[in-house]
């Protein structure tokens, strides 16, 4: 298919756009602050994004425990585990 990366090569395209976020995007206005978590299934990675009024700033995370996270929310959501207080 045309226009597709190869695997390795979309992988470093992406950490590239996450490693020079922080000099394409400026601060945000004044009292601005947000966390994000981009979480790209295709590639296996996940990003933390964390915007304030200084800077944006991207760092990769560890996929394995938040996909164990969200799997555990999943079957939370479908009913099929239970959660309760230690």
């Amino acid at each position: 298919m045309a226009g597709v990366l190869p695997d390795a090569r979309r992988l470093a395209v992406i950490e590239d756009a996450f490693r020079t976020l922080p000099v394409r995007c400026l601060a945000a206005p004044e009292g601005f602050g947000a966390t994000y978590h981009v979480r790209l299934g295709d590639v296996g990675h996940t990003w933390e994004v964390r915007w304030t009024t200084h800077a944006a700033r991207a760092r990769k995370r560890s996929t394995g425990l938040l996909e164990r996270f969200f799997a555990r929310v999943d079957a939370l959501g479908q009913r099929r585990a239970n959660a309760r207080a230690a």
